[in-house]
């Protein structure tokens, strides 16, 4: 769409293509933080049942499997957190040492919270610290920070909206009066100096996209 509305050329569009690289970027980062705050949620729940089964007199282990089953039936098989608890309890059962699998899912996760706090249960529990009190301010400490994060998207998200509406109008303008006013724009295209005033025109407008989400995107 790009390249016929701005050049109205097939070559155009073929050397637009590499442009498809930076924007599946953008894309799979935008997924990514939307799973990494999923996932952060499901384990601040998680983190209250381990809590709960441990203050029950569970075992560290005996409450991640206990934990694991109630998300299982809370969020279903198909939750990411669900799963991970699933490799947990396989690698328990496999005699795989707590300390080790968490520190695996603090990997795979990508989320410092976890990290920290895979870091932080191994010092505990190789010093006899109070394990209890280790993951109850792991929760709260997640759980301020979502609350933070909720709070700020909660903010932006009607800017964000306007940013998304910005971001298309330029087309819209461009398609429109191609359609109402057709000829209208023919200079600017199968010629040297059209072609050169277009691009200038999409990397200002390429430019302004990028500083409008770097500025939308806020993080902690």
């Amino acid at each position: 769409m790009t390249a016929f509305l701005f050049y109205r050329s097939w070559l155009a569009m073929a050397a637009l293509l590499p442009l498809c690289i930076p924007i599946m970027r953008i894309l799979e980062d935008r997924a990514e933080k939307k799973r990494k705050d999923r996932l952060s949620e499901e384990f601040g729940e998680a983190l209250a049942g381990v809590v709960t089964g441990m203050r029950a007199g569970y075992s560290p282990e005996n409450a991640f499997r206990e934990t694991a089953r109630d998300m299982a039936f809370r969020f279903g098989s198909g939750a990411e957190m669900t799963r991970e608890l699933v490799l947990i309890t396989a690698g328990l059962d496999n005699r795989i040492p707590l300390n080790r699998l968490l520190d695996e899912f603090a990997v795979r996760s990508g989320i410092p919270e976890i990290r920290d706090f895979a870091q932080v249960f191994l010092i505990a529990s190789r010093s006899g610290g109070n394990m209890i009190q280790v993951m109850e301010q792991t929760g709260i400490l997640l759980q301020e920070r979502l609350e933070v994060e909720r709070e700020i998207r909660l903010l932006v998200s009607s800017r964000q909206l306007e940013l998304r509406i910005m971001e298309a109008v330029p087309f819209a303008i461009i398609l429109y009066i191609s359609l109402t006013n057709r000829g209208f724009f023919d200079p600017l295209y199968h010629n040297l100096a059209g072609a050169a005033f277009m691009t200038v025109c999409l990397a200002l407008y390429l430019a302004a996209c990028a500083l409008g989400e770097k500025i939308a995107d806020i993080r902690l």
